[in-house]
């Protein structure tokens, strides 16, 4: 079970600045919420199911709008065949993140951080052909590790992002399908959250729906910038920020203890 967790200033303050970051790398580049946010929401002390729960209001409310908005242009055939695939292994993410959120919040963290930087890395190093159709084994990859992904860390976006730049769309085809295709999964992935913690979830899901006004003032920021900087610099900014934030996860042990050690010589 997932206890209702007493929020103080400082953690309504981290949950506030990380739906606004990530919802501005999100409108930057147009990807990157969950990657930005959730790992914020660990540091202010908010357990990974919370982060997850608070995130996953976001995305609803912002696939919502977007999808209504690309309605005209959402491949709706693939969309399904994507969801399908995703919804075979996302509970076997969300078993995955109940004997994660079993370990220490310093081991979620550095596990949390390592998946950031193995995410990171697909995308920097892995080259994409844009191309008419995709191979199925592609497609089947793609969702089966999306959905593990987004049950186990939140975080499914990446294989999907991916997926669809191997595509020749139009980008309103391409963010059709990639809002389409998160918000179908919105009903399950909470379901499968409530089945494992319990209804506590749903108070973080709440918290997510209220911090959305932040979250629209965050998305116009980051496309205010993408129409200043250029996309690819806007990316490397963005890629920098996870590198930053995966790296402070990892050590995350290692700066308690060190900052545990520094405050006991100030008492003595």
């Amino acid at each position: 079970m997932l206890p209702l967790q007493h929020m103080d200033v400082s953690q309504w303050a981290v949950v506030a600045f990380a739906s606004v970051l990530g919802s501005l790398a999100q409108g930057a580049t147009g990807f990157g919420s969950a990657l930005v946010a959730i790992p914020i929401m660990l540091w202010g002390n908010l357990s990974l199911p919370a982060a997850i729960a608070v995130n996953t209001a976001i995305i609803t409310l912002q696939g919502v709008t977007s999808c209504w908005r690309h309605r005209a242009t959402i491949p709706w055939k693939e969309t399904n065949a994507m969801v399908g695939l995703r919804l075979l292994s996302v509970p076997f993410g969300v078993l995955a993140l109940a004997a994660l959120h079993a370990t220490s919040p310093a081991t979620v963290k550095q596990v949390v951080g390592a998946t950031l930087l193995a995410v990171l890395a697909f995308l920097i190093t892995f080259k994409i052909e844009p191309r008419p159709s995709v191979r199925p084994a592609w497609t089947a990859v793609a969702g089966i590790s999306s959905g593990f992904l987004t049950g186990a860390v939140g975080m499914g976006g990446p294989p999907l992002v991916t997926w669809t730049l191997m595509h020749d769309w139009e980008p309103a085809r391409a963010r059709g399908f990639l809002w389409a295709t998160s918000l179908q999964m919105i009903p399950v992935s909470l379901a499968l959250l409530v089945w494992q913690f319990g209804f506590g979830v749903l108070w973080f899901f709440a918290l997510g729906l209220v911090a959305f006004p932040l979250v629209v003032v965050g998305n116009r920021w980051g496309m205010g910038l993408s129409a200043t900087w250029s996309r690819q610099y806007m990316r490397r900014v963005t890629y920098a920020l996870l590198a930053f934030t995966a790296l402070l996860c990892i050590s995350s042990p290692w700066l308690q203890r060190s900052a545990h050690t520094h405050t006991a010589m100030l008492a003595k």
